[in-house]
């Protein structure tokens, strides 16, 4: 949960405390502390948007060898988000990716399809020149309750 001056009321789910802000949206941080400067993830008319997730460890440092312990660490820090919303990777409707080299795809791919199942969910992915911290890989998800 993250705390923020604009919220207006704080309710409990399932023992934890649920921050909403002034629009009545849920606001969410991963289990660790957040070091940037943005929510985990808000929740809003049923969806949950998590926000862009790299492969760093609990303290903010980059891990990972190759593309696919990358892609899990990445699955890992959703999936952290997401249990807080109780909700699960089969609840993701849409992920985009955003990658250093798109020719890292078919690796990342085998890693994918054993924590995304069939029906799959709406996928993009992008080749970018940087993401934060020097990563090679970043993943936002948008999930539902429905």
């Amino acid at each position: 949960m993250v705390e923020r001056q604009d919220t207006q009321d704080a309710r409990t789910l399932q023992g934890k405390q649920v921050c909403y802000n002034k629009d009545m949206r849920k606001v969410y941080k991963s289990s660790e502390e957040m070091t940037t400067p943005f929510s985990g993830a808000h929740e809003a008319n049923g969806f949950v948007f998590v926000s862009g997730q790299i492969h760093t460890d609990v303290s903010g440092v980059l891990v990972g060898d190759n593309i696919e312990e990358r892609f899990e660490i990445v699955v890992l820090n959703v999936k952290k988000i997401l249990k807080e919303a109780e909700l699960t990777l089969e609840n993701v409707i849409s992920v985009k990716l955003y990658l250093v080299n798109l020719d890292l795809l078919p690796n990342l791919n085998k890693v994918y399809v054993k924590h995304f199942k069939h029906p799959f969910p709406a996928r993009t992915a992008i080749e970018v020149t940087g993401l934060p911290l020097g990563a090679s890989i970043e993943m936002d998800v948008i999930a539902t309750r429905g």
